[in-house]
């Protein structure tokens, strides 16, 4: 499967130079594409026998069912839209034809962050923060200095993100980064971060964001989580972790989900989360 994997990347590479679909405008300009609907996607018949060659007409079938748009990012970020894609192609399911869609409109339109119109994150068993609210703070301190919060607007509702939200989730990315800066060298501590999304975006009503305990980190330092050290991510998510009301910790690192005895599931199957981390709270 890995080497696979790999076939894919480099076909991707390879591949997206290839004509845009016919959805440029009477002046042949692209213009932006309304978000992707989650119902209606349909998966075309394989027509080829061998594996590579079905896996590969795949995602050639796919990437010609994009908008000129959405066309557009993938060839201006391969890599990214590789990972999008070879995780669609390994759940091969017409649900998640649509959310590949989705991740990448919201890639397109909210500076490669793809969690604005996600629709595969509910949570029935998790609780809704309706008391006991409050904004996020625009400046955390800690003993190795300040971190600037800055927020960030949605896409799909043009919603800002600095809404009113659970207490503990406040509490929590306060903790959460005031740990992580006491183990990271001084040359990379952390002083800004991003929140694109909490309550606003496009979610699923189960979602713990429009339960008003979630937030989605797209950026530290100015540097959206794509493109960020692998390191810092994965101690700031291993931060999270230690904050005893943690529920999800879903970012390019790992996938965590703790249930409300304690107990926490580390491979928690969920797509996405390669450009941000996810977090919410119990």
């Amino acid at each position: 499967m890995k080497s696979l994997i790999a076939y894919f990347i480099i076909w991707v590479l390879q591949s997206c130079s290839a004509p845009a679909s016919d959805t440029l405008d009477e002046a042949g300009n692209c213009p932006k594409s309304a978000l992707p609907p989650i119902s209606g996607e349909t998966l075309p018949a394989d027509i080829d026998t061998d594996v590579i060659s079905i896996q590969l007409a795949r995602a050639e079938n796919f990437r010609r069912s994009l908008s000129c748009d959405l066309q557009a990012w993938t060839a201006r970020y391969p890599n990214l839209y590789a990972i999008i894609l070879n995780d669609f192609l390994d759940d091969y399911t017409a649900t998640h034809r649509a959310l590949a869609k989705r991740q990448i409109w919201s890639m397109t339109y909210n500076d490669n962050y793809s969690g604005d119109g996600f629709f595969a994150d509910a949570d029935t068993a998790a609780p809704i923060a309706n008391d006991n609210l409050q904004l996020i703070p625009q400046k955390i301190l800690s003993g190795n200095g300040q971190v600037s919060i800055h927020f960030g607007i949605t896409s799909s509702d043009g919603g800002y993100a600095r809404q009113k939200v659970s207490v503990a989730l406040c509490q929590v990315l306060s903790d959460a980064l005031k740990l992580a800066n006491t183990q990271l060298p001084k040359n990379q501590l952390i002083s800004a971060i991003e929140i694109k999304s909490t309550t606003n975006g496009n979610h699923l009503t189960d979602s713990n964001h429009s339960k008003k305990t979630a937030m989605d980190i797209s950026q530290i330092n100015g540097v959206p989580i794509a493109f960020s050290p692998p390191e810092t991510i994965a101690l700031l998510q291993t931060s999270f972790d230690a904050q005893p009301q943690i529920r999800e910790n879903f970012g390019p690192a790992f996938k965590h989900k703790t249930s409300a005895d304690g107990s926490r599931n580390n491979y928690f199957k969920i797509p996405g989360h390669f450009d941000h981390i996810h977090i919410s709270v119990q």
